[in-house]
């Protein structure tokens, strides 16, 4: 460690190389990341606000190519920020405890987009959607989503787009008008 000593505990700017290669620059306090600070491992990176050692306030989180930016609380997602997986697929709303929850847009790199509300990580009612391409096979998701969503909708488009359907879990049931094409 270099940097600043208070009461033989880590306090103001300092650095920390750790023997895995881990390394953080920033604030601290009685010995804990606290205040701005950027943090870089082997496979993920934060740059943003610490509250005894956990990510807490506004950050950038990295991992290879996904990145979220926003507010976090305890370690966790938790206020508005947006998301982009891997794949390129963004989400940008609202988080609790880690998971979406609230309104928020997913897009699709092909152009798909979902408006809506999530609770506990699972869309709710549908506000907007638009698919592109509903006949293009080469659907884009990211690996904590559940696949089979995109293809559900393309199907219930085909099918009732003049109509309106009930759609069932995740939506409970809500009636919901699918000839939303605009």
């Amino acid at each position: 460690y270099e940097g600043n000593w208070d009461n033989d505990k880590r306090n103001g700017i300092g650095m920390v190389n750790y023997p895995n290669g881990d390394q953080y620059f920033g604030s601290w306090k009685d010995d804990k990341y606290e205040g701005k600070g950027i943090f870089t491992s082997e496979e993920w990176s934060y740059e943003g606000e610490w509250k005894e050692n956990k990510k807490h306030g506004n950050g950038r989180w990295t991992k290879n190519r996904a990145c979220y930016i926003g507010a976090w609380q305890n370690d966790q997602k938790h206020g508005f920020g947006t998301y982009k997986c891997e794949k390129g697929t963004i989400y940008e709303g609202y988080w609790l405890n880690d998971k979406k929850h609230g309104p928020g847009k997913m897009a699709w790199k092909n152009g798909d987009c979902y408006e809506g509300e999530w609770q506990d990580g699972k869309e709710m009612v549908i506000l907007r959607l638009f698919w592109k391409n509903s006949t293009d096979n080469n659907e884009e998701h990211c690996p904590d989503e559940e696949d089979n969503h995109k293809k559900t909708y393309i199907e219930d488009w085909e099918r009732y787009k003049h109509k309106k359907v009930k759609i069932g879990a995740p939506f409970l049931g809500e009636t919901i008008p699918l000839d939303f094409r605009q």
